[in-house]
């Protein structure tokens, strides 16, 4: 019986008319799959974790986890913190970066820098002690054939049209980036009839937009 990944990358060829895999090999088509798997887990929020970490008194920036692609909430000693971004702060004040104080009123996060996350203010209270972060995380890179895939079937048609789309947007000739363009349309359009059938959660604008670790 052939895997998931097979049967996925079969109706792609048929679209692209390379039954034998002449213009693209499995493993350039594996590569996308990995891709399309990324930015549906991310934006339909499927895979989410947990991570437990340290305060230091009067230390504010802090490393998230390798496989953190947003950061969703963060607790401390148990009290939820909200999460803003740099931006909030940089509307209200002009310098903030040294603000210190016992309490802690949000922790900053930015999308297109997902390796590091800021308490504000600086905590100096010693009692603060560990903080637990809620994030989404990148699933586990596809590699082969026989690998799983942690979004469900249904995403499946997306995921076609996704592979079919970058394809032909590899080449050079117009037509065929122009053919690619509408693939990634649909792409985007299976997206979301997909979403929405499964009542998943994904955000307003194109997946495709999408910035985070590992791709852009």
């Amino acid at each position: 019986m052939s895997s998931r990944i097979e049967n996925i990358i079969v109706r792609a060829r048929d679209t692209l008319s390379d039954l034998q895999g002449d213009r693209w090999d499995d493993d350039r088509l594996i590569r996308l799959i990995s891709e399309a798997q990324e930015l549906i887990a991310i934006d339909a929020e499927l895979v989410k974790k947990t991570y437990t970490g340290t305060v230091v008194s009067g230390t504010a920036e802090y490393t998230t986890p390798s496989d953190c692609a947003i950061v969703t909430r963060l607790s401390i000693n148990s009290t939820r913190v909200p999460v803003k971004t740099f931006e909030y702060l940089d509307e209200k004040e002009i310098e903030w970066e040294a603000d210190t104080s016992e309490s802690v009123d949000m922790v900053l996060f930015d999308k297109t820098d997902p390796d590091k996350f800021i308490l504000y203010p600086i905590p100096t209270d010693p009692t603060y002690t560990s903080y637990k972060l809620y994030y989404i995380a990148i699933p586990v890179e596809v590699t082969k054939l026989t690998d799983s895939l942690v979004v469900p079937k249904f995403f499946d048609k997306a995921i076609k049209h996704y592979i079919v789309g970058m394809c032909f947007r590899d080449d050079q000739d117009t037509q065929n980036r122009a053919i690619g363009a509408d693939e990634l349309s649909l792409y985007n359009l299976e997206f979301r009839k997909a979403a929405r059938l499964s009542g998943l959660n994904f955000n307003n604008t194109s997946t495709l937009a999408t910035v985070y670790r590992g791709f852009e």
